[in-house]
């Protein structure tokens, strides 16, 4: 069968980590079901556990929410070598839509260092058609403007966007929560109940495409002034999560994907002639006066950033109906008065752009943290490949020369974990020193992880949580010990 008729399927899949930074964390869990577009199940659904290399520590805080542990992992799990080979191969499937919850924004990012570390094109899916999609969004979006096609769990008084909560709130399976096969399954339901709404499903289809993107994109051109609702996680749960913009400026020396916008929300009168800096100290002056619980004596301006390849939703003031702008607390005739404001600062861009610039303490970075620094040169993707099959072959081959040195580092670290060299070869000495840097990190080093294991064990809430953080515990004392780490005393009680 050609690649083009291979039939198209939906690949929704899930990971479990050892903490949140995709660049130095690593998967302890990878599960997948692929379905047709009726979601109906076309092959078996995967699930493995992963070992980990000995430079990274799990997060305490993560292994109690999982109820994972490493002693797991690295005895019922497979190498990152062949997960990186399984997930490749899944990923590039023809006809092929990838689908998780939030993996655009975190599963996603970790895939993406997986293969970057194993010398393979992290956008090679995208290279070749491969779609990725995110099912946060679309709920959110129902949230804000399809609010009856749901039931949704309120928690403290707000909405939970929690998976396991969605699920319990609309009768699905979650006592599994976390564990990342029956996040897969979870997530499937939620798109069948999302599926019965026809709007939600055109929705669906048609706003995450490529095409969408590229409106998207127009719709956020500074020259247009286009007054636009955005909605997103973060922002105030009163309002449905959802705010009015317009866009004044795009990133032209970093990431050309983000683009400056104004939360009309806010005030607006200080753009006129404030710099950045005060900008940010009248914001910081309102923040620590929220903080306090005392009333600001200022609004705050609140400027934002959007990503657009982060699958933004963003839609026309124009085509919303009063009855939902009455339920996002949003005046028409205002946030079109503050809108002209804006549209007249002809030198907003120039003066604000500095407001978005990265500041603070700059931390030496390692290769394998480096993924966005490059795209991979065409040849070293070549190499890269062939020395990653030859790993996987388990043929005895030295690392290419690469152009780009970052993964000449990278395929020497491959070669000393996944080759049977003697202790004297110099990868295998380059590696376990790059091993011990990491294993004294104060980011997040053993030590510093054994610290916060005290605190996440006081508030373990029952005996699985306990046992978990006792055999990391463990396994932080076996790493020590085996790469010469000294490590403080860890009492749990």
């Amino acid at each position: 069968m050609a690649e083009t008729d291979s039939p198209a399927t939906i690949l929704w899949y899930d990971l479990e980590t050892t903490g949140t930074d995709s660049r130095r964390d690593r998967i302890m869990q990878f599960a997948a079901q692929r379905t047709d577009w009726n979601l109906n199940p076309v092959r078996n659904s995967f699930s493995t556990y992963v070992r980990l290399p000995p430079e990274c520590v799990p997060s305490p805080a993560a292994v109690r929410l999982t109820k994972i542990d490493p002693l797991m992992t690295n005895t019922q799990g497979i190498t990152e070598l062949e997960l990186t080979r399984m997930v490749y191969s899944a990923f590039n499937h023809p006809n092929t839509t990838i689908i998780g919850y939030n993996n655009i924004r975190f599963d996603n990012e970790f895939i993406r260092n997986l293969f970057y570390r194993h010398l393979l094109n992290p956008y090679v899916n995208t290279k070749r058609g491969i779609d990725t999609r995110d099912l946060f969004p679309w709920v959110l979006a129902a949230k804000a403007y399809a609010p009856e096609a749901m039931n949704w769990p309120i928690v403290d008084g707000k909405i939970s966007l929690q998976l396991a909560r969605l699920a319990d709130a609309n009768g699905f399976e979650s006592e599994q929560a976390h564990d990342a096969l029956a996040d897969v399954v979870m997530s499937i339901s939620l798109a069948h109940l999302l599926f019965q709404s026809p709007c939600l499903r055109d929705d669906f289809v048609l706003t995450q495409t490529k095409d969408y993107t590229k409106n998207t994109r127009t719709l956020l051109n500074p020259r247009q002034g286009n007054v636009l609702l955005y909605t997103a996680s973060y922002l105030d749960k009163q309002t449905a999560s959802t705010v009015p913009i317009i866009c004044f400026g795009r990133n032209q020396i970093g990431n050309r994907n983000q683009y400056f916008v104004v939360d009309l929300n806010g005030d607006v009168e200080p753009l006129k002639t404030r710099s950045a800096a005060e900008i940010k100290a009248i914001n910081s002056r309102a923040a620590a006066k929220r903080r306090a619980g005392t009333p600001a004596t200022t609004e705050s301006v609140r400027l934002r950033s959007i990503v657009i390849n982060k699958r933004p939703i963003v839609k026309p003031l124009k085509e919303i109906d009063d009855e939902t702008l009455k339920r996002f607390h949003i005046d028409r005739s205002e946030v079109l008065r503050k809108a002209s404001v804006v549209k007249a600062i002809l030198d907003l861009e120039q003066r604000m752009t500095p407001y978005f610039d990265r500041q603070g303490s700059v931390r030496k970075v390692d290769v394998s943290e480096q993924i966005y620094e490059a795209f991979m040169p065409d040849p070293d993707e070549h190499a890269g490949s062939r020395f990653f099959d030859d790993l996987v072959a388990e043929r005895r081959s030295n690392p290419p020369r690469f152009l780009d040195e970052r993964f000449n580092v990278l395929s020497s670290r491959l070669a000393a974990r996944y080759q049977k060299r003697p202790e004297h070869d110099p990868h295998q000495i380059a590696y376990r020193q790059y091993v011990r840097e990491r294993l004294h990190d104060t980011k997040d080093g053993l030590n510093t992880r054994a610290e916060k294991l005290k605190d996440e064990f006081a508030q373990a809430r029952d005996t699985t949580e306990k046992h978990c953080l006792s055999n990391l515990a463990q396994y932080y004392r076996e790493i020590a010990h085996a790469w010469s780490v000294p490590l403080d005393t860890i009492e749990l009680s």
